[in-house]
């Protein structure tokens, strides 16, 4: 249903957007990757930032002022499952390839309304997982050259915690495997 009201373009990816939150759980296990709500973080530093104060506590202890803590754990969880899905990353144009300057503006601002919001490092965290899901580079090489770039730009200035959740970022690409209890690590000895 959401798909062919995303196709038909009666309606905004706003509102589409809107209705996936009601089933995000789902959607984002099954064949529907691309997500409106994806696009839309993409697109909105300022719901990227407000997705990681309702699932974290602040940096300096303190309590942020709410008023129905039902309705926050709710909207926690729903939260939670945005931010830890593989998302869309910002910038990215319509041949496939990042553009630095709309990347760059976008951590940018994420960091700073992520600090404000008393969540600078797991902020930073998440924008480092964020970019784990760069596409290759036109050349081949993963991340792709705006993404190394800003990556090499944010760790010399000790943004040491994006640089943490690039890794994360880069160990969950691959998801969980199994294999027979003496199958030994082949796999694993090959990617080194």
């Amino acid at each position: 249903m959401l798909e062919n009201l995303e196709k038909s373009g009666a309606v905004s990816d706003d509102i589409v957007a809107h209705f996936e939150l009601q089933f995000v759980s789902v959607l984002s296990k099954n064949e529907r990757p691309n997500l409106a709500i994806y696009r839309k973080i993409a697109q909105d530093p300022t719901l990227f930032a407000d997705l990681v104060a309702w699932v974290y506590q602040r940096d300096d202890g303190q309590r942020d002022i709410t008023h129905n803590e039902q309705a926050i754990r709710i909207s926690s969880a729903i939260c939670a499952e945005i931010i830890f899905a593989k998302g869309e990353i910002p910038g990215r144009t319509k041949d496939g390839n990042v553009d630095y300057e709309t990347l760059s503006t976008w951590v940018t601002e994420v960091r700073r309304l992520c600090a404000e919001r008393g969540r600078a490092e797991i902020g930073d965290d998440y924008i480092g997982r964020l970019l784990a899901m760069s596409p290759d580079g036109e050349n081949g090489i993963w991340p792709c050259a705006p993404v190394r770039e800003l990556l090499e730009q944010l760790l010399a200035t000790g943004a040491q915690h994006i640089g943490n959740g690039f890794v994360s970022g880069t160990h969950s690409i691959r998801g969980v495997t199994m294999r027979a209890a003496f199958a030994g690590g082949g796999q694993e000895r090959a990617g080194c």
